[in-house]
């Protein structure tokens, strides 16, 4: 199932610390905002919104080895903290 906006269309794997999972696909737009995209994989994956962050990664760059992967993490804004 595809979730989201008009965008292109990107796996959502949930990585619990142990085994990754497919979850599903969600499209991204240049509209989409971070709270409801941080909503919508919340509860594609079935977890508060307030417990996971957010990596988007790119695989083309190293598809053979999954711990080089390049990846922008969007942390919770509730476990962000102010210097």
């Amino acid at each position: 199932m595809v979730e989201g906006g008009g965008g292109p269309a990107f796996p959502v794997l949930f990585f619990d610390g142990e085994r990754e999972m497919n979850i599903g696909d969600v499209k991204i737009n240049p509209t989409l905002e971070y709270k409801p995209f941080q909503l919508m994989l919340s509860q594609k994956i079935g977890i508060s919104p307030n417990q996971i962050s957010i990596y988007l990664v790119d695989r083309r760059n190293n598809p053979k080895s999954p711990s080089r992967r390049t990846a922008v993490e969007f942390p919770s804004p509730a476990k962000s903290t102010s210097a």
